[in-house]
């Protein structure tokens, strides 16, 4: 690569002394150790670009996972919504016994205490008035 532009700068007598002092024990020039402090400078500038756009698209990401997370939660929100108002809305339906404990051991079976004398009591009942028609 020809060199073809002269860069000067300014800075303190001490830097410059102590900095052609360090190029020359290293037996380097010291023009040609800047053109490798401004070339490692331009390659670190540009990592921290790329790694800064890599964050970004990240963190976009992340947003749009966590903005179709809560839609799917609104969603599902609407729908139970939905069912509610469906079962509110339906009249109420006369439910024999035996369908209502059916409904609260569906619903509770953990918890049967409770009910095992009401269930003990409602099979009794049933044994005791069931009748077959007969011919």
């Amino acid at each position: 690569m020809s060199k073809q532009v002269v860069f000067t700068m300014k800075l303190e007598p001490e830097l410059r002394d102590t900095f052609m002092a360090e190029a020359a024990a290293d037996d380097q020039p010291a023009a040609q150790v800047m053109r490798e402090l401004m070339r490692d400078y331009i390659e670190q500038r540009r990592q921290v670009r790329e790694y800064d756009a890599y964050l970004h698209r990240k963190v976009n990401d992340i947003q749009r996972l966590f903005a179709e997370e809560q839609k799917e939660k609104l969603l599902q929100a609407l729908q139970n919504l939905q069912i509610i108002k469906t079962t509110i809305e339906q009249p109420p339906t006369k439910q024999s016994k035996w369908a209502e404990i059916t409904k609260r051991v569906e619903n509770d079976s953990v918890h049967l205490e409770g009910y095992s004398e009401q269930l003990k009591r409602d099979m009794k009942d049933f044994r005791d008035n069931f009748e077959f028609d007969h011919d």
